[in-house]
């Protein structure tokens, strides 16, 4: 954790209202606690940037990102924060979350893999590599007459509506 009056810089874009919002919340908790929190807005261009190319982070402590499992498995979200992952953008690097995070991913006793899930988030609480700031549900509407619908963000990828028919 930075220490008090330390600068912090904060990369955004101009890319809907939850970017700005995103920036303003974050930089106010920041100052809150003693931080000096700088806004950099960049253009979309830029800000895609950000993702692929480890120079363009350069000089931001801090951008923000939606985020969403395609699974149930909650160590699908942690394998991204492995060493060297393509997306941990932060390159943190913890070989004790790393073992609890492939152990469980390769495992197959349930319990076991969901007992080194446990292991890897008291990791990631305890050094905080990235900050979840809120989720949003993917909410459906279903009624007895119809089957085949998939509470999940496959709505991104998938054909979804193809596997929706009546009982």
């Amino acid at each position: 954790m930075p220490d008090a009056g330390q600068e912090i810089t904060i990369t955004t874009a101009p890319m809907g209202n939850a970017f700005a919002v995103v920036a303003q919340a974050t930089a106010a908790a920041a100052e809150s606690i003693g931080l000096k929190a700088t806004i950099n807005t960049v253009t979309p261009s830029a800000y895609t940037s950000l993702f692929s190319d480890p120079a363009a982070r350069e000089g931001t402590d801090l951008f923000y990102t939606n985020w969403y499992l395609s699974t149930a498995n909650p160590l699908e979200m942690f394998s991204i924060l492995r060493t060297g992952d393509f997306s941990n953008y932060g390159s943190w690097a913890n070989p004790e979350f790393d073992k609890a995070t492939n152990a469980g991913l390769q495992g197959t006793d349930p319990a076991k893999s969901m007992a080194k899930a446990v292991e890897a988030q008291k990791i990631a609480n305890k050094e905080l590599p990235w900050l979840p700031l809120y989720e949003s549900p993917s909410n459906i509407w279903m009624n007895n007459k119809i089957t085949g619908a998939s509470p999940s963000v496959n709505y991104l990828y998938y054909p979804w509506a193809a596997q929706i028919g009546a009982k």
